[in-house]
């Protein structure tokens, strides 16, 4: 779904996969989410702020060599979120500044069988990116 009115454009998305696999434990179900809004606050400066998560579930969905080399009762899950700030003011038509700020935050449970030796692995990971991108005239290359 998406769509533009004046100086706002929007876009929201959704994916949804599941299969059983081909195997015991194969199974892999997975969705993932998206909003997107930018706005031009004038014809030389505009700004973005982006969404997403993704949403994973399933058994041991490693390809080995072999018909039985699997894990039949590991299970594993992924939460991934982010959010994406970002903004572009043109100065001139030749000097423009573009700046971005990432969040992402990361969950991965791991549960590995009763026949492992090894313990439920558990990490919640969260990170932030920032950046900027100017292109002088007085220079043929783009930095960031």
């Amino acid at each position: 779904l998406f769509g533009n009115y004046r100086n706002v454009a929007a876009s929201l998305g959704q994916l949804h996969y599941t299969t059983n696999g081909y195997r015991p434990n194969n199974d892999f179900d997975q969705n993932i989410y998206n909003a997107f809004i930018q706005y031009d606050l004038s014809n030389t400066t505009s700004a973005q702020l982006e969404w997403r998560r993704r949403d994973i579930e399933g058994g041991d969905v490693d390809q080995r060599f072999g018909e039985t080399n699997f894990d039949p009762l590991l299970r594993q899950a992924l939460d991934d979120e982010s959010a994406r700030l970002g903004f572009r003011h043109a100065f001139t038509p030749r000097h423009t500044l573009i700046g971005s700020v990432i969040y992402n935050r990361q969950d991965k449970h791991t549960r590995p069988s009763s026949l492992s030796l090894s313990l439920p692995n558990s990490y919640t990971t969260d990170s932030a990116l920032t950046g900027t991108f100017f292109e002088p005239t007085w220079v043929g290359c783009a930095a960031g």
